[in-house]
């Protein structure tokens, strides 16, 4: 690896264009079986906004880096694809990991090691696993590096730090990022949200709801602590300000019998 990229690099400006505040929407999903799930990928503790049409009309909401969430639905705009996390809420591809997603990325960014303290982790020729590590080259961790490229494998993520030099996203996070270029899929983008494409397993709480249209009376909506809209998922962006311990459960039918109705963001 280039000396130049060994030493220890101060966090770098955040680039123009669409990247956002520290501030995101809580609650992750939790994939229902057959459903589509997708990461925020962007850097640690900073999130991404979401758009109410693709790649028009920017909302005042944005999703933490690392959450996950159920995908129902996308559509390309520009050069970009922007996934639909359900209503009026897009999030733009360059910035979300689909589960089965295989991708290749430019990227401009500094990064850290994250592993073992005062242990050293290998890096790969190749972003897969399975290859060749590259001889007499170990990350400490806690090392920052800088990154130029950005790619994703069956849904699993690898930074590369220079020609043939690859760390597994495991084991690295972004603390800044100056810029990054539109995805190459080697799949189309489209056909990773169709249904029974993937199934996924969310470790991180909260809960989903496939896409429907019609729902029965029996089936459970969440209410927040003040306000007469119900949910269908804890993950929707009107839920956003909504302390989530104190969501409150109950069935769509007794939801509507106490006046709550439908928020409008899930319609």
């Amino acid at each position: 690896m280039k000396k130049t990229w060994m030493h220890w690099l101060r966090a770098a400006v955040v680039g123009a264009g669409l990247l956002f505040g520290a501030l995101a929407v809580g609650h992750s999903a939790q994939a229902a079986t057959g459903s589509t799930v997708g990461t925020v990928n962007y850097v640690q503790n900073y999130g991404i906004a979401l758009y109410e049409q693709p790649g028009a009309h920017v909302l005042n909401k944005f999703l933490k880096t690392g959450t996950r969430w159920q995908v129902f639905a996308g559509a390309a705009a520009g050069n970009d694809y922007y996934f639909n996390l359900g209503g009026k809420q897009y999030m733009s591809g360059k910035y979300f990991d689909i589960q089965n997603e295989s991708s290749t990325q430019a990227l401009r960014a500094v990064g850290r090691v994250k592993y073992v303290p005062g242990y050293s982790i290998a890096i790969w020729t190749k972003a897969t696993s399975g290859q060749k590590p590259v001889p007499g080259r170990k990350l400490l961790h806690n090392s920052a590096w800088r990154v130029n490229r950005r790619q994703v494998v069956n849904g699993h993520v690898w930074y590369e730090l220079g020609t043939n030099q690859w760390i597994d996203g495991t084991y690295f996070y972004l603390t800044s990022e100056q810029s990054r270029g539109t995805k190459q899929y080697a799949t189309a983008p489209e056909d990773l949200v169709k249904p029974g494409n993937n199934s996924g397993n969310n470790n991180n709480g909260g809960s989903v709801t496939p896409p429907s249209t019609a729902h029965p009376d029996s089936q459970t909506v969440y209410v927040a602590a003040s306000g007469k809209k119900y949910h269908f998922i804890t993950n929707c962006v009107g839920l956003s300000n909504a302390d989530k311990g104190k969501l409150r459960t109950m069935t769509l039918a007794q939801a509507r019998a106490k006046g709550y109705t439908q928020c409008n963001l899930e319609k």
